[in-house]
């Protein structure tokens, strides 16, 4: 299971599993050169990974509605259907 934490205005749950400040969500929205999937974080809960919402950057927050949020999206749903397969 995946979460991502779109909350990038307050990133709560970034901070509760302790990834507030390591790069996510906003970093691979800013710059398309980022593999998003370098970006996912395993915990040490079984079948848990979360992708943290990221560093603050210059980033407009319609970038969430844009077409590399959906290129991103498309990513991590095709590596989750990989990795149960």
């Amino acid at each position: 299971m995946l979460l991502v934490d779109c909350d990038v205005a307050k990133r709560h749950v970034s901070e509760i599993v302790g990834l507030k400040h390591e790069n996510g969500l906003l970093n691979a929205l800013s710059d398309d050169s980022i593999d998003v999937e370098s970006l996912v974080v395993q915990t040490n809960l079984r079948g848990l990974s979360i992708l943290p919402a990221g560093k603050p950057v210059e980033a407009d927050l319609r970038a969430l509605s844009s077409n590399r949020m959906r290129q991103i999206m498309k990513t991590l749903l095709r590596a989750i259907r990989a990795a149960s397969c």
